[in-house]
C-alpha cells in the first residue's frame, strides 16, 4: 500500500488531469528563442471554482478554445493546437492557436479593454500570425487597432464566433 506522501507532484497532475479536474496548456516555443520549453499551464475545467475574476475569465477562455480545438481535431481531423507564450523576458500572451502546424490566432483575455498590447505585438511579429484578439469581458466592446490590427472584443461576440 503506498502513503499519500510518496505521490509526487508530476503524478498529482496526471491523476488529475485522467480525471478530467485540469487539463494542459503548453507552452509554444518553435521558432521563437529564449521562449520557455518546459513549463506548461494547467486549468481547471470547473472554472467556476476558481476565486479571482481575472483568473477565472483567463480560464473559461482556455476551456472553450480546447474545445474549439478539439472540435476540428475530432469531426474532420485538422490539427488544431493551443499553447501560451512567454519568454525570458517575461512577455506573454495567454493562447495561440496553431492550426496543421502553422501559428494561426494570438488571444489575450483580459477583464476590460483599454490594456497595452506590446507582448500581444511582439508574438505577432515572431509567429508571423495576423489574427490577434484582445478578449475583454467587458459587454460591447469591439474595435481593431489602427496600427497594430490587433482586434479587441467582448466575450460575448468573440465566443459566439468558434463554434
Amino acid at each position: 500500500m503506498m502513503c499519500c506522501n510518496k505521490i509526487s507532484k508530476k503524478n498529482w497532475i496526471e491523476i488529475l488531469t485522467r480525471n478530467y479536474y485540469i487539463f494542459k496548456v503548453p507552452p509554444y516555443h518553435k521558432r521563437i528563442q529564449r521562449a520557455l520549453k518546459k513549463e506548461a499551464k494547467y486549468y481547471l475545467w470547473d472554472w467556476s471554482e476558481i476565486k479571482g475574476e481575472g483568473e477565472r475569465f483567463e480560464n473559461m477562455l482556455a476551456g472553450h478554445l480546447l474545445k474549439f480545438c478539439h472540435f476540428y481535431q475530432d469531426v474532420y481531423g485538422i490539427a488544431v493546437e493551443l499553447f501560451y507564450l512567454r519568454d525570458l523576458e517575461k512577455r506573454k500572451v495567454d493562447f495561440l492557436i496553431v492550426w496543421e502546424g502553422k501559428s494561426w490566432i494570438l488571444v489575450e483575455s483580459k477583464l476590460a479593454s483599454g490594456a497595452g498590447l506590446t507582448s500581444l505585438n511582439y508574438f505577432a511579429r515572431k509567429t508571423k500570425v495576423e489574427l490577434g484578439f484582445v478578449v475583454v469581458k467587458q459587454k460591447g466592446v469591439d474595435y481593431i487597432d489602427p496600427h497594430s490590427k490587433i482586434r479587441t472584443i467582448s466575450a460575448d461576440r468573440f465566443l459566439l464566433g468558434l463554434i
